[in-house]
């Protein structure tokens, strides 16, 4: 058997099972097999590459220097300013090496998909169930710019003494990675435990800074269903902390009767609708 001939084949058949998997990662749906698979074929390609490197060592160097005078061919100049240039733009995400990468993600994602995200839609929690009082929902519909908020909601009296936490989460979310939403559909989120110093009014108001909520805030938008033992004249507060800043809501309740109060603030960046709803 000759060693040039089966590393040359085998390095053909291990870059034809890469470029397969890179597309499928590139134009579908990311799965662990489908990952895997490509992890070990790249080392595997990678093994035989330097095997096929060390059977052609001699004409590599050739076609880097001039026989003649022993310069640096122009080949060889070329090909390391292209693989630069292509590698900052990547890591850098320059367009249009950027654009690839959008373009494969819209292509993943699928029209579909896409379409249904532009739909507002809600998921429903719950906080207070086992207290006595008036049953409220509280609906938050999230600005864009308000990305892995840190909420807290909380009542005041009329004299805006604190009476209770309506919701405080028990963890927040993170990631190191650039593109969140990315990070978010693909589950790559750390938890860490709440910080009740990411909320400073909240913080500096609330007599009790037990979270009631077994999750962190909610990425999506959501509806609160919750109790409340105020009653007359009140104040619920909502406190939002992201990577843009920190804001302020307040909703003035001041009936008993069945009504939808909406919340108020000074710069409404966070939320696009906050309403809450008394039976």
């Amino acid at each position: 058997m000759k060693n040039k001939n089966f590393v040359s084949l085998s390095l053909s058949l291990a870059f034809l099972a890469l470029s397969v998997t890179g597309l499928l990662l590139y134009l579908a749906k990311h799965n662990k097999e489908t990952t895997s698979i490509h992890v070990v074929f790249g080392l595997l390609f990678l093994s035989f590459a330097v095997f096929h490197i060390s059977n052609n060592w001699s004409s590599l160097i050739s076609y880097t220097k001039s026989r003649t005078g022993g310069s640096l061919q122009k080949e060889l100049l070329l090909s390391i300013m292209i693989v630069g240039i292509f590698l900052a733009g990547t890591w850098l995400g320059i367009p249009p090496f950027s654009e690839v990468e959008e373009l494969g993600e819209e292509i993943r994602n699928g029209d579909g998909e896409r379409k249904r995200e532009t739909r507002v839609t809600f998921n429903e929690i719950e906080t207070n169930q086992d207290n006595t009082g008036k049953l409220i929902n509280l609906i938050l519909q999230k600005d864009n710019s308000a990305v892995l908020p840190v909420i807290a909601i909380w009542v005041e009296d009329s004299t805006h003494t604190f009476v209770e936490n309506l919701f405080v989460p028990s963890k927040t979310l993170s990631t190191e990675e650039k593109d969140i939403q990315e990070a978010i559909r693909e589950g790559e989120m750390e938890e860490k435990l709440f910080d009740a110093s990411l909320l400073r009014t909240w913080s500096a108001r609330a007599k009790s800074k037990n979270p009631n909520y077994e999750n962190a805030t909610p990425v999506d938008n959501f509806i609160l269903k919750t109790k409340t033992s105020a009653s007359g004249v009140y104040s619920i507060f909502i406190e939002i902390n992201t990577a843009g800043g920190s804001e302020i809501y307040e909703a003035l309740v001041s009936t008993n009767k069945e009504t939808a109060i909406t919340f108020k603030s000074k710069d409404g960046k966070f939320l696009t609708r906050a309403l809450v709803e008394i039976d």
